[in-house]
């Protein structure tokens, strides 16, 4: 049986709805401003500060525009490697004043998978692939993610670079913005006190917004790589908690993220 959210095979996801405001633009896909979401002691995301979506390589002129003018886009965080960055480069010339940042999180996505056998074999035999295979498949890097210092160094300084930015927004992204900076947002928000559920909302809510060329291959094994399910948000908080003991350890001793910290982003990003 299919896991719960593939390309919404849960009719209960579904009817979820997610708070954060989708952004329509000509090129780039799965972008959301995380403006609005209900927070800690009854506030609310700022809007046009926090922005997530796949990644940059094709905007049009008019997304660009969009997103400087509109939304004041001050940074573009990218956690994508470098051979990822190589084949679809960031468009610089679209967003000559907006610092960039690369922050890869890992060198290959094969080494996520090098310590698991089972993983591997499916990775060199990609056509043996069934529904329910390529789903353990990703279960198994999101269970790896918190576990590789690379990852964390990456969220380590992505925050820094939200704590240092007083106006305008920051955008991040991955290659569909959906695992890398999926988890970028679910941290975000747990620091920012969104409710268990409304995160869940907002990673479901990628499966609504994809590239309409990966849409079309939806009826494959492969979709599992594209779209999202509650059971990879599950192995990563599982992973959280047997490898840092809770999430807020993991933000102190894996993120070197202070108590203070968390008061100074809420302060920032919370009215």
């Amino acid at each position: 049986m299919p896991q719960k959210g593939i390309w919404g095979s849960n009719p209960q996801l579904s009817a979820r709805k997610s708070k954060t405001m989708n952004i329509d633009l000509e090129k780039i896909f799965n972008a959301r401003d995380l403006g609005g979401m209900k927070g800690a002691d009854g506030k609310t995301i700022k809007p046009k500060r926090l922005i997530r979506s796949s990644c940059l390589h094709g905007a049009s002129k008019k997304d660009a525009k969009i997103l400087v003018d509109e939304f004041n886009l001050k940074n573009v965080v990218d956690f994508r490697y470098q051979k990822e960055r190589e084949e679809k480069p960031h468009p610089k010339r679209a967003f000559k004043k907006v610092k960039y940042y690369s922050l890869p999180s890992f060198e290959t996505i094969v080494k996520a998978f090098t310590r698991d056998e089972e993983s591997m074999k499916l990775l060199n035999n990609q056509g043996e692939f069934t529904e329910e295979s390529a789903v353990k498949f990703i279960e198994t890097f999101y269970r790896w993610l918190p576990t590789e210092q690379s990852v964390q160094d990456a969220y380590t300084q992505f925050l820094k670079i939200l704590l240092d930015t007083k106006e305008g927004s920051t955008l991040w992204h991955c290659s569909l913005g959906k695992d890398r900076a999926g988890m970028a947002a679910v941290i975000v928000e747990k620091i920012l006190g969104v409710s268990a559920e409304d995160i869940l909302a907002d990673y479901m809510e990628t499966n609504n917004h994809m590239d309409p060329t990966v849409d079309m291959n939806k009826a494959n094994a492969f979709r599992a790589f594209y779209g999202t399910c509650e059971s990879f948000l599950e192995n990563w908080y599982k992973s959280i908690d047997e490898t840092w003991g809770s999430f807020d350890n993991y933000l102190k001793e894996g993120l070197d993220f202070s108590d203070e910290n968390v008061s100074q982003m809420r302060e920032m990003y919370l009215e």
